[in-house]
C-alpha cells in the first residue's frame, strides 16, 4: 500500500491582514517537488484546510491581489496548523505579483458544481470572453459574446451569486477569483426563470479608492457583411459604482440560396432562388450599486435590446397536381419577412445583513416586451395563384418580485427560504384582421427551500423543494397547475483528484405565449402555423451522474444523463385538403439519454486545449426519424509572448421535434491576435472555415405532408474578420471592499416571428 494512503495529514491555518482583517478569497497553494500537489481558497472568516497529505516536503505559497505572496518551505509528517498568517498589503507593487503554481489544476468539486480558476495568462487578458476559453464545461463565441454549455443551453450567469444584467461585459479577467459552473441548480432557480444551469462568477474585493476602468473593441468583416462593435466602463469608490456597456452586431446583405420542396395531399411545389438576410441586434444596460451602511446595501439595473431582422426571397420553380404527375407548371415566387423585437426592462435590489452568515434579499423588476411580425408572399402559377399578407404585433408586460432568506448553523450547514410572486400579461394583435386581439395572463406563486452542507471533505451534499402554482388564462381558457420541483445532489470526493456526483431534478416548464396564439404566423400557401391556447406545462425529470478526474495538466469528466418528460410541449400537425396545419400539443411522454464528456489539457504556459464531445438519443412514439444526434466542440486557445492564437468548432449532427428533423454545418472560427504596448490589441482571423456548403436544413413529415427546406448561406465560409480591442484603468492606489451584486429581471417572454 502507498505512504500516501498509509499517512495522511491535513495541513490548516487562516490568513489575515497586517491589521487583523480576515481575507476571504485568498489561495494556499502545496508544491511537492515543483509539481501542483493541491490547494485551497480561504472561506469568509479567512480560514482554509487542505486534507489527505502524505508525509514529505512541500513549499507553501500564499498569495491575493493587492498583497505580498508568502513561499515557505513545510515538512508534514503529522497533521500541521499554520496558525494565523498575516500578508502585507503591496499596493506599489501590485501587477508584479506573480503565482508560479497553475491555477488552472486547482479544479474543485461540490454538490451539482464544479469550480474553476483562470491562469495568471488567462486574468492579464482583455475579455471575459477571451478568459473564459480554458473553463473546459462551456462553449465560448468571443465575437458575438456569447456563452452556452455543451448542449447549447445558456445558463443563467451570477456574479458573487446574483445576476447583474450586461455586467460581465464590464468585467475585468484580472477580478475574478473563481467560476462555479452549477449543472443542477437548486429550487431557488427554478420558479419562473426556470433556470437549467448557472455560471456564477466569483469576484475579489473591489478597489476602495475611486477607479475607472472599461474597454472597446470591435470585430469586422472585411466586405462588412458581419461585424460586432461595443464598449464597457464602470466607476466607483467606497460606497457606491456605476456601470455602462453597449454593444452592436449585424448581417448586412448576408446572402444565400434557398431551396424548398413540399408536397401536401394532392400538390407538390418545388422552388429554388435567392435569399438576402439583414438583421442588426443592439443591447444596452446601465447599473450601479450603493453600500448604505455596514447592514444595508441596494442597487439598480436596467437592459434594453433591439433586433429587427428582414428576410427578401425571390425563386421559380415547378408546381403539379402529384408529385408523380407528368405535367409541370412554371412557379415564380418572391416574399419578404420584417421581424422585430424590442425589450426593456429594470430591475431594484436591497439586502439586508443580520449578521455574517444571515441576510435578507428583496428584489422587483419590470420589463416591456414588444415584437412584431409581418411579411407578405406571392406564388403565381397556370394551377393557383396565392398572396398573403401578415401583420401581427405582440405587446407583453412582467412583473416579479422575490424574496429570500438564507442563514448558516455553526458553520456545517446552511439554509435558504425564498418565495417569488411573477404576473404577465400578453397582448397580440393582427393589425389586418378585425378579430378581437388574443389575451394570455399568467400568475404564479413560487415557495422553496433549500439546504446544503458546509466545508465537506469527502461527502456534500444539496437538497431543495420548490412548491408552484400556477394560474393561466389563455383567451378566456382559465388552468391552474401545482407541481412540486425537487432538486438534489450527492457529490463523494475518491480523492484530491476524482469524485463522483449524482443529481436529480423536476422542473415545470410553462409554454410560450407564441404557442398559445391561436392566429396564424405563416405566409406559406401550404401550410398554416397556429399556437394552441389549451397546451399546459411540462415536466422535465432529469438524472444525471458525473465523474471528475482532474490530475495536473489533465481535467477529464464523462457524464450520462437521463430524462423523462411528460407534457412534453412537441410540435405536430394535421391537413384539411392540401393545407397542412403547424399546430402545439402536449405529447404524452418522451425519453432522452445522453452520454458524453468535457476534458481539457493544459499546454504548459502556452496555453491549453478543451474537448467536449457526446451522443444523444430521443425516445418518442411514432418518430418519423431516428432520435439519433451527436455534438462535438474543439477549442484551441495558445499564446507565446504577445501573440495569441484561438480555434473553435461547435457541431451538432441533428436536432427533432415530433414530426421534424433539423441539421446544420458547424460554428467555426480562427483567430490571431497581437497584443500592442498600452493595452491595444489587434486581431484578424477567418470566421467559418470549417464548412464550404454552409448550411441549416429542415426535413418535416406528418400526416400527408412532406417537406424539405434547405437555406444556402453563400457569404458564410472563409470570412476574414479584423478587429482590435482596447483596455483602460486608471492607476489607483489599492484598497479592498466588499461588494455585494445585482439581480435582474426580465427575459425573451413571448416572442413571435414569422418563418418562411
Amino acid at each position: 500500500m502507498s505512504s500516501r494512503l498509509e499517512a495522511q495529514h491535513r495541513i490548516s491555518g487562516s490568513i489575515s491582514s497586517e491589521n487583523k482583517e480576515a481575507l476571504a478569497g485568498a489561495t494556499f497553494i502545496l508544491m511537492s517537488q515543483d509539481s501542483l500537489f493541491g490547494g485551497a481558497v480561504t472561506d469568509t472568516k479567512g480560514r482554509f484546510e487542505l486534507r489527505e497529505v502524505p508525509a514529505g516536503d512541500y513549499t507553501y505559497e500564499i498569495s491575493m491581489l493587492g498583497f505580498q505572496p508568502v513561499k515557505q518551505a513545510l515538512k508534514v509528517n503529522g497533521n500541521i496548523s499554520l496558525g494565523s498568517i498575516l500578508l502585507k498589503e503591496d499596493a506599489q507593487h501590485l501587477d508584479e505579483v506573480v503565482v508560479d503554481a497553475d491555477r488552472r489544476n486547482l479544479v474543485t468539486q461540490g454538490a451539482g458544481l464544479t469550480t474553476f480558476r483562470l491562469s495568471e495568462q488567462a486574468s492579464r487578458t482583455n475579455s471575459v470572453y477571451e478568459a473564459f476559453r480554458e473553463i473546459p464545461k462551456l462553449v465560448v463565441d468571443e465575437t458575438q459574446r456569447k456563452i452556452t454549455l455543451a448542449d447549447g443551453s445558456s445558463p443563467l450567469i451570477l456574479i458573487n451569486g446574483i445576476n447583474r444584467p450586461g455586467y460581465v461585459n464590464s468585467l475585468r479577467p484580472e477580478d475574478i477569483e473563481s467560476v462555479e459552473v452549477v449543472e443542477n441548480p437548486s429550487a431557488r432557480y427554478r420558479g419562473s426563470q426556470s433556470v437549467r444551469a448557472v455560471l456564477n462568477i466569483k469576484l475579489k474585493p473591489k478597489r476602495e479608492q475611486k477607479y475607472v476602468n472599461g474597454n472597446v473593441y470591435t470585430k469586422q468583416h472585411v466586405e462588412g457583411v458581419f461585424g460586432v462593435s461595443g464598449f464597457a466602463v464602470e466607476t466607483g469608490n467606497s460606497k457606491s459604482s456605476l456601470y455602462l456597456n453597449a454593444q452592436h452586431f449585424y448581417f448586412h446583405n448576408d446572402d444565400g440560396t434557398q431551396l424548398e420542396e413540399q408536397t401536401s395531399g394532392n400538390l407538390y411545389r418545388r422552388t429554388e432562388g435567392d435569399r438576402r438576410y439583414k438583421a442588426q441586434m443592439f443591447y444596452a444596460s446601465l447599473g450601479g450599486d450603493w453600500i448604505m451602511n455596514d447592514k444595508n446595501y441596494a442597487a439598480f439595473g436596467a437592459t434594453l435590446t433591439t433586433n429587427p431582422q428582414k428576410i427578401y426571397r425571390q425563386g421559380t420553380g415547378i408546381a403539379r397536381e402529384g408529385e408523380s404527375s407528368l405535367i409541370s407548371y412554371p412557379l415564380t415566387l418572391n416574399q419578404y419577412i420584417f421581424n422585430s423585437y424590442l425589450t426593456g426592462d429594470v430591475s431594484l435590489f436591497y439586502r439586508h445583513t443580520f449578521s455574517e452568515d444571515s441576510h435578507l434579499d428583496a428584489m422587483g423588476a419590470f420589463g416591456i416586451y414588444s415584437s412584431g411580425a409581418s411579411g407578405d408572399r406571392t406564388e403565381t402559377s397556370d394551377i393557383y395563384s396565392y398572396a398573403s399578407l401578415t401583420n401581427l404585433d405582440n405587446q407583453i408586460r412582467q412583473g416579479r418580485l422575490e424574496l429570500n432568506y438564507d442563514m448558516a448553523a455553526a458553520d456545517k450547514v446552511a439554509f435558504d427560504f425564498g418565495a417569488n410572486t411573477y404576473y404577465s400579461h400578453t397582448n397580440i394583435q393582427d393589425k389586418i384582421l378585425s378579430d378581437p386581439a388574443f389575451i394570455y395572463k399568467e400568475w404564479t406563486e413560487y415557495l422553496y427551500a433549500s439546504i446544503r452542507n458546509k466545508n465537506a471533505q469527502k461527502l456534500s451534499y444539496m437538497f431543495s423543494l420548490g412548491l408552484d402554482l400556477v394560474f393561466s388564462d389563455a383567451a378566456g381558457k382559465k388552468n391552474h397547475y401545482v407541481n412540486f420541483v425537487p432538486s438534489a445532489s450527492l457529490n463523494y470526493k475518491l480523492n484530491d483528484e476524482a469524485a463522483f456526483d449524482l443529481s436529480y431534478t423536476r422542473q415545470r416548464t410553462s409554454p410560450y405565449a407564441s404557442q398559445l396564439n391561436p392566429r396564424n404566423t405563416s405566409v406559406d400557401s401550404l401550410r398554416v402555423r397556429v399556437g394552441n391556447p389549451y397546451l399546459r406545462p411540462y415536466i422535465d425529470n432529469v438524472l444525471t451522474l458525473n465523474f471528475t478526474w482532474n490530475h495536473r495538466s489533465l481535467y477529464l469528466a464523462p457524464f450520462f444523463t437521463y430524462d423523462y418528460i411528460t407534457n412534453q410541449i412537441e410540435e405536430t400537425g394535421y391537413r384539411t385538403g392540401d393545407i397542412y396545419t403547424y399546430t402545439y400539443g402536449n405529447i404524452s411522454k418522451k425519453h432522452q439519454l445522453m452520454t458524453g464528456f468535457s476534458g481539457r489539457v493544459n499546454l504548459s504556459k502556452y496555453g491549453n486545449f478543451n474537448l467536449q464531445a457526446g451522443f444523444k438519443k430521443d425516445i418518442q412514439d411514432n418518430l418519423p426519424f431516428s432520435g439519433n444526434a451527436f455534438y462535438v466542440n474543439a477549442n484551441l486557445y495558445a499564446y507565446y509572448k504577445n501573440w495569441t492564437l484561438s480555434a473553435y468548432l461547435y457541431y451538432t449532427s441533428a436536432t427533432y421535434t415530433s414530426i421534424s428533423k433539423i441539421t446544420s454545418t458547424p460554428e467555426s472560427e480562427f483567430t490571431l491576435g497581437y497584443r500592442l504596448p498600452k493595452n491595444w490589441q489587434i486581431q484578424a482571423g477567418l470566421r467559418y472555415f470549417a464548412a464550404k456548403d454552409n448550411h441549416y436544413a429542415t426535413r418535416t413529415v406528418g400526416d400527408g405532408y412532406v417537406s424539405y427546406s434547405k437555406t444556402k448561406m453563400t457569404d458564410r465560409f472563409l470570412m476574414p474578420m479584423i478587429g482590435f480591442t482596447f483596455y483602460f484603468q486608471n492607476k489607483a492606489p489599492y484598497k479592498w471592499r466588499q461588494k455585494p451584486s445585482l439581480p435582474s429581471g426580465g427575459g425573451e417572454g413571448g416572442r413571435i416571428t414569422i418563418g418562411e
